[in-house]
């Protein structure tokens, strides 16, 4: 199975997983080390809509009347030791809870930006490189703000941007870099990052809060 950046668009952790659990004998990654961590850690499905929980319920009669007490948790999923036969198996995520319940995505937006940022290991790992520092400091701030107000014009602020999901290098420039750390590279990742939705056009303000998001990443980087 190709694992390469030149098909990054492809590299999510849930295709990955679904291609390495579908091997029967053997398999085999041909790619980098690199390519596999970056799908590893892009996560763009947040919810899994397969309707599990019910249907075991449908199943499983008895599931709303096992005491607490009598469930362990084995390897992140919930064992009814009590019918070995049928060893009943139900996920994690069934009303019995979690002790640390995952914030709604509405709440989780209200976080700083940047402390949420801090805490992806994708989005926290970019940096630029000595190359882009000193093209920064040719330029200037000011033209690099220039560049940020025109990539976000063109690639990002349409209804529908060509190659929505790989419009943004992952080099040439350092406005490309700031966009791939602070989630503003392509519109789902605005959308999941910044609560800005897709399938419309950004207005002025939406356009100039991400060009001050890009800006406030570079400042704090180029030294």
């Amino acid at each position: 199975m190709p694992v390469m950046m030149s098909h990054y668009v492809m590299l999510q952790r849930n295709l990955i997983y679904t291609g390495i659990t579908r091997a029967k004998k053997i398999l085999v990654l041909v790619g980098t080390k690199k390519a596999l961590s970056y799908a590893v850690h892009h996560v763009t499905v947040d919810e899994r809509n397969t309707c599990l929980k019910e249907r075991l319920r449908r199943l499983l009669p008895t599931f709303e009347s096992v005491s607490q007490d009598t469930i362990r948790n084995t390897a992140g999923l919930y064992l009814f030791p009590e019918n070995p036969q049928s060893l009943n198996l139900v996920a994690e995520e069934a009303d019995y809870g979690k002790q640390d319940k995952k914030p709604s995505h509405e709440e989780w937006l209200k976080i700083d930006l940047f402390e949420r940022l801090a805490k992806s290991e994708f989005r926290s790992r970019f940096r630029l490189s000595d190359k882009d520092k000193e093209y920064i400091s040719e330029k200037g701030m000011e033209t690099i703000r220039e560049h940020a107000r025109d990539f976000v014009a063109k690639r990002l602020a349409p209804e529908n941007p060509a190659n929505d999901g790989k419009q943004t290098p992952m080099r040439g420039h350092p406005v490309f870099i700031a966009q791939h750390a602070t989630g503003t590279c392509c519109r789902g990742c605005l959308e999941k990052w910044h609560g800005i939705p897709k399938g419309r056009e950004l207005s002025e303000a939406e356009q100039e809060y991400v060009v001050d998001v890009l800006m406030k990443w570079v400042r704090g980087h180029v030294i």
